[in-house]
């Protein structure tokens, strides 16, 4: 294989990481506009780093408090918010 196809294979494929995880990043920003800034500001959400034990024992108490999340929506978020620096 010719090293320019090997630089375009890597070149394409960093790409494609790189746009997927800003795609969850967008989900995720939407995801919390939609379900929890009616009551919390993005400030306050992103402010401390917590693990998805942590995240989903906040995500179902917002939900006893009146807080809309199907299952996907919840383990999503459980995922991004762990995720985030």
């Amino acid at each position: 294989m010719k090293l320019s196809k090997i630089i375009a294979i890597v070149i394409v494929s960093f790409l494609l990481l790189s746009l997927s995880g800003c795609v969850n990043g967008d989900k995720g920003s939407r995801l919390i506009k939609a379900r929890c800034t009616s009551c919390h500001s993005t400030k306050r959400i992103y402010a401390h780093k917590r693990d998805k034990t942590e995240w989903l024992d906040i995500i179902k108490r917002m939900e006893r408090h009146g807080a809309v999340l199907n299952s996907n929506e919840r383990a999503f978020l459980v995922d991004y918010l762990s995720s985030k620096d």
